[in-house]
């Protein structure tokens, strides 16, 4: 999309308090839901070491995910060292952190920052959704594989609520798979065209990814897991991995805090679902949520130097530059 064919800054701007304020009210109901005294020493009284645990698991899933958009790159002609996608992805992690855009925010910084290293808007913005849709499809077929052993094989210790979502992931799998496999339309022709031709390409890029994709989120999963362990809450790491499915999709919803707030409300539902109470996994998720944080702060100093020393790709080109490229970090 050209700048000429982008929504004027304002419009796409005015409904910021809105989400603002939806954040807000969102983050306040879940704490008065589970109580905030509870929850506070919930929180407070978590295991370091199970902590300690988690946050290298998170740092784990967003290095493999980085690899995973490093092989992506790569496969539509974009090759670039592990460490420079590392950092976008840090910095992508500082805007979700502090912006009421859920990951759409860092993922659209990714892109223009892949496409301020001289590459095409429309193949950097590929290569991000690419990363993005093939792990979230394979997050949803981890949930609804797992989650069918697990409701159908031992119906005495499933709650008749982990059915009904192993149910929505198994139809949200669904839904997802079915636009890749349609044949590719033509890019210009419609919107029904242009997310045809996405969704192929979704699909040629998946299957050289999807061991990574699997590894992201088992490892993602485990960050989720160690910090309902760090609560003291029992619950079985494949009960997580089920649950992750709703909890990080909700995570994407653009009406946070800090990044706080649907991911908190939809862990407050779908834990008690596996026979854990909502407190533990309110608990979780903003322990969760708090070494996103930490590694947004890591990853704070390089947004801050990169916006200083990065042309938007909107911008001509500078001339004194070798390639007459906008230049990258």
């Amino acid at each position: 999309m050209t700048r000429a064919n982008r929504p004027p800054l304002h419009a796409r701007r005015r409904w910021l308090p809105l989400r603002v304020l939806a954040g807000v009210a969102l983050v306040g109901t879940v704490i008065a839901l589970v109580g905030p005294a509870q929850l506070a020493a919930t929180i407070g009284g978590a295991d370091p070491l199970w902590l300690l645990l988690a946050l290298c698991a998170a740092i784990g899933a967003n290095a493999l995910s980085a690899w995973r958009w490093q092989r992506i790159a790569g496969q539509l002609g974009i090759a670039l060292p592990f460490q420079t996608l590392f950092g976008f992805y840090l910095q992508g992690i500082s805007v979700n952190t502090v912006l009421p855009g859920a990951t759409l925010g860092g993922d659209a910084l990714r892109a223009m920052r892949l496409a301020g290293t001289g590459h095409p808007l429309r193949i950097a913005t590929l290569s991000v959704v690419a990363d993005r849709v093939g792990g979230l499809w394979i997050l949803l077929a981890i949930a609804s594989l797992v989650g069918g052993p697990l409701v159908l094989l031992a119906p005495a210790n499933a709650p008749n609520p982990m059915v009904g979502l192993w149910l929505l992931s198994m139809l949200a799998w669904a839904m997802l798979s079915l636009p890749m496999m349609l044949p590719p339309g033509h890019l210009h022709r419609d919107w029904l065209g242009r997310v045809r031709s996405l969704a192929a390409g979704v699909r040629r890029l998946l299957p050289a990814t999807a061991p990574l994709s699997v590894a992201v989120q088992i490892a993602s999963a485990a960050t989720l897991w160690a910090c309902a362990a760090a609560t003291g809450a029992d619950i079985g790491f494949a009960w997580v991995l089920v649950l992750s499915a709703p909890i990080f999709l909700a995570a994407a919803v653009p009406a946070s805090i800090a990044g706080f707030g649907p991911r908190e409300a939809a862990a407050a539902l779908a834990f008690p679902a596996a026979g854990v109470s909502a407190e533990a996994g309110v608990a979780a998720a903003v322990l969760y949520g708090s070494l996103a944080a930490v590694q947004g702060l890591i990853g704070a100093p390089l947004l801050l130097r990169a916006s200083s020393r990065t042309r938007s790709p909107f911008e001509p080109p500078d001339p004194a530059s070798p390639r007459g490229m906008p230049r990258g970090d």
